[in-house]
């Protein structure tokens, strides 16, 4: 499995981009004033995914998420075709999945519509170079991820909560079609620098299980392909994504770890640009 993600994001990598948007437009704002707070680029997103949460030969979850992604760019120009840039990115995305697994006794159990909640937080830094036809940009940064499961609603579940800080190195790159009209593709890496996981067991009446995870424990796979439209009054474009995530075994925590994990989210934005 983890082999076809791969497989998948060279895939997306080779093909011709940006994770939350293509960059051509954006590079010639480094000529115009930033707003007032600085920015060069606003963009907001809905989004739409399939999310599938694995742990190999224990549980799986499999549900849909809602949410929304928010980023703000500033470009300043280095020389005629190469820009650098800070970005902030943020999302939050919310759902049902439903739990496929065992009881800590073997005993195989079920429960449906349990809560997840998905975040995400990074800075970012990168170069853009440029011209009439094609943009180039690399990227690197730091960034956290929040992923929360609760089935506290079933007698036997509990609320999980993984903490995730990490470091993104990415490459996108932006072609223009037609006037009006941008193709691009963005590929990531991200390398787990540090795993906090905590687990309410018993209704949170204990003290809650604190796991950790290791610096390079774990590594995530992001490609993305963006299809954009600049008009007169209304700038856009749709971008399905693919997110990968592996983290391995916890260390023990009161004879508790989390187990090697993996997880999947198959999506769609709609990116407005301001």
């Amino acid at each position: 499995m983890k082999l076809q993600i791969l497989a998948t994001c060279v895939v997306l990598a080779c093909a011709a981009g940006s994770v939350y948007g293509v960059i051509m437009p954006e590079a010639e704002a480094a000529d115009s004033p930033a707003d007032a707070l600085l920015f060069s680029s606003w963009t907001i997103a809905p989004q739409i995914s399939s999310f599938h949460y694995e742990e190999p030969h224990i549980m799986e979850e499999d549900g849909v998420l809602y949410g929304v992604t928010f980023t703000a760019t500033r470009f300043w120009r280095a020389s005629e075709s190469r820009d650098t840039l800070t970005r902030f990115e943020a999302g939050i995305a919310a759902g049902e999945v439903d739990y496929d697994g065992a009881l800590m006794n073997g005993t195989p159990y079920k429960i449906d519509g349990n809560d997840d909640i998905l975040a995400n937080a990074r800075l970012l830094m990168g170069w853009v170079w440029h011209d009439d036809v094609y943009s180039n940009q690399v990227y690197g940064g730091f960034g956290y991820r929040y992923l929360g499961d609760d089935s506290s609603h079933d007698f036997h579940g509990y609320k999980r909560h993984s903490n995730y800080f990490y470091l993104p190195v990415g490459y996108e790159r932006g072609q223009k079609l037609s006037e009006g009209w941008y193709l691009g593709l963005g590929a990531e890496f991200d390398l787990l620098l540090y795993g906090l996981q905590r687990s309410d067991l018993y209704g949170g009446s204990y003290e809650s299980i604190r796991n950790n995870q290791d610096f390079g424990s774990g590594y995530g796979l992001r490609g993305t392909v963006e299809i954009r439209h600049q008009g007169p009054t209304l700038d856009m474009s749709l971008a399905p994504f693919i997110q990968y995530w592996w983290v391995d075994d916890s260390d023990v925590d009161h004879g508790f770890y989390e187990p090697e994990n993996n997880s999947t989210q198959i999506g769609l934005d709609v990116i407005f640009y301001f």
